[in-house]
């Protein structure tokens, strides 16, 4: 940390512009709710949140009183908490293209019709993972560091009640009322163990490291914190186009992904840039997407 701050100290990075966060802010809302709007009229709201085998189908207005009863439960439990604004580094817009481009990329490169489903678990950790950490890494080398971010000291209120939000968060999602059973009954427990380690692996940890940890930090740079968090949940939302849209054409299948793993996104955001601490969005994405099967398993024992 004290030789990223030197070499910030002694390069220019790129000026903050929040008039544009403003804009951003005002665009991203907007495209949201057209989501939202469009998932309730098209498809009676009802979504599957998971492209995981056997996964439940539920209403999309759960996810969204999901993020916001999550919200609510951290500003009340953690006041007087914010996480510190992070710092630009002088090769910031040379790392917001190298992930830009890479989050571009995996949706376009999935959408190829050369691929078997196993192969999505690879080409994601190449895309998403290996790409950027490498390039990110030689930058850092080279050039200096991208952000300079700093982590606030939590309390034990704030970290119960941050544990208390995620929890809440799935409550509703994975056993509100609005919820169908899942059914996992079709898959024997090898494969079903094995895609829930890789989902793990590469959703619930690699999604959480490149969207909220890499790609989110430095648009929150450049821009501030709420166009950054929206930004990059709309991003982590289109990444999901090729997995999550089967039997949709692209504008609905947008609006699906936008309106769900884009608003699931926004409470991850939420967490990392309030706390600063990556645990807490990963268990976020690890609960969301491995609770029900952990029960399951558990069941078969």
């Amino acid at each position: 940390m004290d030789d990223s701050r030197a070499r910030l100290e002694r390069r220019h990075p790129p000026e903050p512009a929040p008039r544009v966060g403003r804009w951003l802010v005002g665009l991203l809302t907007v495209a949201f709710a057209a989501a939202g709007a469009t998932v309730l009229l098209a498809l009676g709201g009802q979504i599957t949140p998971s492209s995981d085998p056997g996964s439940p189908t539920t209403h999309v207005a759960w996810t969204w009183l999901a993020v916001a009863l999550l919200v609510a439960v951290c500003a009340l439990t953690s006041r007087g908490l914010d996480g510190p604004p992070v710092r630009p580094g002088p090769r910031l817009g040379i790392d917001l293209a190298v992930l830009v481009a890479c989050a571009i990329a995996f949706p376009a490169v999935m959408r190829l019709p050369v691929w078997q489903p196993e192969d999505y678990v690879l080409v994601k950790i190449v895309v998403l993972l290996a790409v950027p950490a490498l390039s990110l890494w030689l930058l850092h080398r080279r050039v200096g560091p991208g952000v300079v971010v700093d982590r606030p000291r939590l309390g034990a209120l704030a970290v119960v009640g941050a544990v208390a939000a995620v929890a809440a968060h799935q409550a509703i999602t994975q056993f509100g009322p609005g919820n169908a059973a899942a059914d996992f009954s079709r898959y024997d427990l090898t494969t079903l163990v094995v895609a829930a380690t890789a989902t793990a692996l590469t959703a619930s940890i690699g999604e959480e490291i490149f969207h909220r940890y890499w790609l989110q930090t430095r648009v929150e740079a450049l821009w501030g914190r709420w166009p950054a968090i929206l930004l990059a949940s709309a991003i982590f939302g289109l990444m999901h186009l090729a997995s999550h849209t089967a039997g949709h054409g692209v504008g609905i299948g947008v609006a699906i992904v936008i309106a769900n793993q884009g608003v699931f996104g926004i409470a991850c955001g939420y967490l990392w840039s309030r706390y600063r601490r990556l645990w807490l969005p990963i268990l976020l994405h690890l609960s969301t997407n491995g609770l029900l099967v952990v029960i399951y398993l558990a069941g078969q024992a």
